[in-house]
């Protein structure tokens, strides 16, 4: 019965501390996976940052292919802006590819997790399995010592084994908490350093977005420069239109300083764009070359994490062999005892069928060996009789062992529940502090996104005016060219007008020369006949 309970109290504490594990490890996958949301978020605002950056761009590149329609006289400076596009485009693409290349790179740590986690569920179930092998052989060796109970060896075997057993299963038990420990100290630590990486891949990222917003106000103020001379050449035009006649000279020698002008400019932003782009290439170099390093580094950090496993798992698998070994090696010693017992039990009956069949045949006769016999079975109880004190001795030196046994484990629960309400409360204050961390880095973000958001829709605001004043030069020059065409097709028709009034004269002219030489001809032929 004592024997049951202390089994009962064993099974209670291995509940205990299984639960226990359980509960530490559902509450450490419940933080682990709302960490990876949290970034998984992050990333996810990144990427729509991203997303509407390259918006903004294609709605850029309409508003310049809508301008190119408009001033077909600005054809190399509009190629040069749309080759500036494609560029900031490509960079865009560039930029959404890095972030792409990352979210995969946050793909395979949530799967290097998930396989870290599956691991460690694969420990913990390889320990619930020893704790019920365990389990099961001290249930048959219960069994075993309840049908040998007449054997005293045998039963300060049982005992020896089961402090042995319980000592393993403490030290396992140490060991598996201080394992658990340091697996979480491991998985805070690299969650920490990823959360490092992506405060650096953020801030490189704003880096570049900025860098690109610097660049799409430079190329707007290469706009409004040039639409202010748009309105000097307008200008320009418009005095030459009233003095068009007198200067045609003038405006030829205007026109192609003009041109002059415009190829400059063109030769100037078409520097400017390749100088940007080769800054720009040697940026996204550096850029690469950093993400290629922390790849590698992402690789090593996966190769010792499997070279690790793979050694704690050759260790448990060296250890469930060893108890393995010692509970067949139990289970031997237990069956050859009880083959011995059975063996001298058979040759006790077969000598007490054999003294029977004597009996039967010389009771008669062997009167005196009955009463040999008979003060021989009394020296027999009397050795049954001090045997039987002798296992109430050793039943009392068992429960005063029992008795040890039972305070040494009241002190060991007592040690691993202060232990785990540390390492609950330090878990709690660690998680508390990680959290107000992540808080104020959420915050932060969301302040960057809004500052980037904002200068994103002023620049935008800007370029819809300069569009707008843009039309409005267009149309000012659609104007002008249609009076220019009107005051060619008016000189066309004043110079009919007098091509035709001196075509009239001149064949007035003739008329007369004819009439002249025709009387001329009179006079002369009048003039002959006279003479």
């Amino acid at each position: 019965m004592e024997t049951i309970i202390y089994q009962e109290e064993i099974n209670m504490l291995n509940n205990f501390l299984t639960t226990d594990h359980l509960e530490r490890y559902q509450d450490a996958k419940v933080y682990f996976f709302e960490t990876i949301r949290k970034m998984g978020r992050a990333s996810q605002v990144v990427i729509k940052a991203l997303e509407d950056e390259q918006k903004a761009h294609n709605e850029t590149k309409r508003n310049y292919e809508r301008t190119t329609e408009t001033l077909k006289g600005k054809d190399c400076l509009i190629i040069s802006l749309q080759e500036g596009i494609a560029t900031g485009e490509a960079k865009v693409l560039a930029a959404e590819q890095l972030a792409n290349d990352y979210k995969q790179m946050l793909l395979e740590e949530q799967k290097a997790h998930q396989e870290m986690r599956r691991s460690y569920s694969e420990t913990v179930n390889t320990l619930i399995e020893n704790n019920d092998c365990l389990k099961v052989s001290l249930k048959e060796l219960e069994k075993e010592k309840a049908s040998h109970a007449e054997t005293r060896e045998t039963q300060q075997n049982i005992i020896l084994t089961i402090q042995a057993e319980k000592e393993a299963l403490r030290l396992q038990t140490m060991k598996a908490a201080d394992e658990i420990q340091r697996q979480f100290a491991e998985e805070k630590r690299q969650l920490e350093e990823n959360l490092e990486q992506k405060d650096v891949l953020y801030q490189s990222l704003d880096d570049t977005y900025r860098a690109e917003l610097s660049d799409v106000k430079q190329q707007m103020e290469n706009l409004s420069q040039e639409l202010e001379e748009e309105k000097q050449i307008r200008k320009e035009r418009e005095e030459m239109i009233f003095t068009i006649q007198a200067e045609k000279d003038d405006l030829c020698s205007q026109m192609q300083q003009q041109t002059s002008d415009l190829n400059k400019l063109h030769d100037e932003t078409t520097r400017n764009f390749i100088k940007k782009l080769e800054e720009k290439d040697v940026l996204y170099q550096s850029l690469e070359q950093k993400c290629e390093t922390q790849l590698s580094e992402r690789h090593q950090l996966i190769e010792s994490l499997k070279q690790e496993l793979d050694t704690k798992r050759q260790q448990h698998f060296d250890e469930l062999q060893e108890t393995q070994a010692q509970n067949d090696a139990i289970r031997l010693q237990t069956m050859k005892a009880a083959l011995e017992l059975g063996r001298q039990f058979e040759q006790n009956i077969r000598q007490l069928e054999e003294n029977q069949e004597q009996k039967d045949v010389l009771y008669q006769s062997l009167d005196d060996t009955y009463r040999a016999e008979l003060s021989e079975s009394r020296q027999q109880v009397e050795h049954l009789h001090r045997e039987l004190e002798k296992e109430v001795k050793a039943r009392k030196e068992k429960e005063e062992m029992i008795r040890i046994v039972q305070d040494e484990k009241v002190e060991l629960y007592n040690q691993m529940a202060d232990k785990a309400r540390a390492m609950e409360g330090q878990f709690e204050t660690e998680k508390r502090n990680f959290m107000k961390d992540l808080e104020e880095r959420e915050v932060s973000c969301q302040d960057l996104e809004r500052k980037y958001k904002t200068e994103v829709f002023n620049s935008k605001r800007q370029q819809q005016e300069m569009e707008k004043e843009r039309e409005e030069a267009a149309q000012t020059i659609l104007t002008i060219q249609s009076e220019k065409e009107a005051l060619r097709v008016q000189m066309a028709q004043q110079l009919d007008v007098e091509k035709s009034t001196f075509q009239k004269e001149l064949n007035n002219t003739q008329s007369l020369y004819r009439d002249l030489r025709k009387k001329y001809m009179e006079l002369f032929f009048v003039a002959a006949n006279s003479c």
